[in-house]
């Protein structure tokens, strides 16, 4: 039971993941290209659109070398989130659910960028005449894990001690 525990952010990653492709291929059977479906009139809509950039379409249109960058630092950010986890140095709940947020987001995005070339984008919020970026469900988690890690980090990581024995048997705590 105490390895299940240790490893719960694997169902968390799996649920972003899953939540994010489900939804992005229900907007993909369901709706057309650039089709907007008012949900809130003037505020939210579902908008199907497409791009090959990071978090809310950032760096879009910058060609085929970008997006073979995007998806190696994506790899990169994944794969150092799942040693940090499997290596046990975080030590609160935030610091673990924060990074299976970031680990589901990535995948997510990155299935899309592998499979389909492009990400699928198709939350769009409106405020009054300012159109917000068009996102998904691995974007929202990106972000929302990307900054609860940074809380997480600032205010509860402390730097595990270790213990080191002395010449005479007692130990001494050192900062590793």
């Amino acid at each position: 039971m105490k390895n299940l525990k240790k490893y719960y952010w694997i169902l968390i990653s799996l649920f972003v993941v899953l939540s994010d492709q489900i939804t992005k291929y229900l907007v993909t059977l369901f709706m057309d290209l650039n089709e907007e479906i008012p949900v809130i009139k003037g505020f939210f809509s579902l908008l199907y659109v497409t791009n090959n950039g990071v978090a809310f379409g950032m760096l879009s249109g910058f060609g085929t070398i970008s997006k073979i960058l995007i998806a190696f630092l994506t790899v990169l950010i994944v794969v150092f989130a799942v040693i940090i986890l499997l290596r046990g140095k975080l030590q609160h709940s935030l610091g673990t659910i924060s990074a299976a947020m970031v680990i589901g987001g990535g995948v997510g995005n990155l299935i899309d960028r592998v499979f389909r070339r492009f990400v699928v984008d198709f939350f769009a919020f409106t405020f009054g005449s300012w159109k917000f970026a068009v996102f998904n469900i691995a974007d929202m988690f990106v972000t929302v894990g990307t900054v609860l890690f940074l809380v997480y980090f600032i205010f509860l990581h402390k730097e595990k001690k270790e213990e080191e024995p002395l010449e005479d048997g007692t130990t001494q705590v050192q900062d590793q």
